[in-house]
Formats: structure tokens, sequence, C-alpha cells
């Protein structure tokens, strides 16, 4: 789609880059650079970036430039798959807990210590997992949904994200 034809010469535009302070968008799949641009962006203005894991084969075909988004990144969503699959590329000790893999990535260098990293861990009707950089670790039970009521799942984690 659209996203496919964007590049840096575009972001650069005036006019497109007025539009960055307010941006949600995926572009890590289809512009790694303007990724990098938009993280020094937010962190020279001491905005807050949020960053979701997105997908699984991103962990291996982007792994250099997630390992540097990360350190600019004070939110970070993801499923439990997206975070193993990262911490598979990362060979992080702990791998096998999902808990210890979100404290981890939650430890993770950071550029700017302004705002606390928070860690999302979504895992399906498990209770989902939020880690702070300081450690702290709490689960919030999600709510059940009858079978047959959700009609499709598909980019349900963007949804929750956004």
């Amino acid at each position: 789609g659209a996203a496919s034809k964007f590049n840096s010469e575009f972001l650069e535009t005036r006019e497109n880059w007025s539009v960055i302070e307010n941006a949600t968008a995926h572009f890590l799949n289809v512009s790694p650079r303007c990724t990098m641009r938009i993280c020094e962006y937010a962190s020279s203005k001491n905005k807050k970036f949020i960053f979701n894991m997105g997908t699984e084969y991103l962990a291996k075909k982007f792994k250099k430039e997630i390992e540097i988004i990360l350190k600019y990144s004070d939110l970070i969503f993801g499923n439990e798959d997206e975070y193993r699959a990262f911490a598979n590329e990362m060979n992080f000790d702990k791998k096998e807990d999902i808990k210890d893999i979100g404290l981890e990535m939650a430890k993770y260098e950071k550029v700017s210590s302004l705002n606390q990293r928070v860690i999302v861990i979504t895992r399906d009707a498990l209770p989902l997992i939020v880690i702070k950089n300081d450690g702290q670790l709490i689960e919030y039970k999600v709510k059940e949904i009858p079978n047959g009521a959700l009609v499709d799942s598909s980019c349900a984690g963007d949804a929750f994200a956004g």
C-alpha cells in the first residue's frame, strides 16, 4: 500500500515533517532510516517514543535496527511470540520465561533517562504483563471474550497499542 512508497526524502519535506510530532505509523518494514530519524527527533525534543514489536519476522529482518530503536523507546508493545523472537535473535541468557524476557527488555540500554521504560506483553487470554525498567512487574487479567464473539483478530495488537 501507501506505506511501501514511504522514504526519507518524502519524510524530510517541510509539509510532511510537520506531522511527525503526532505520528503513529509502522515504517520499520519499509524505511528503517525514517524510523531512526523519528527516534532521534523524539529524543531531541524529549518526546516519548512508543515502539510496537510488530511481528516475529521483524526481529530477524531488522535485528540491528531494533537494537537501536529500543535505546530510544519509552514504551514497547508486543505479544509473547514477538518478544520471544527478539530474545532468541539477541541471545538473551534467559529466554524461556516471558517475564524474564520482559525484565531484560525493560533494562535494555536507553538514550534518555527522562522517561521510564515500560514493557507491555500481550498473551492472548493470559494476563497482560507490564514491566517497568525499575523491575516492577504487574499482571492485568484480560477480559474473556465468548467463543464466536471475535470476528477477526487481524491487527488486534496494533489496535490495542494504538
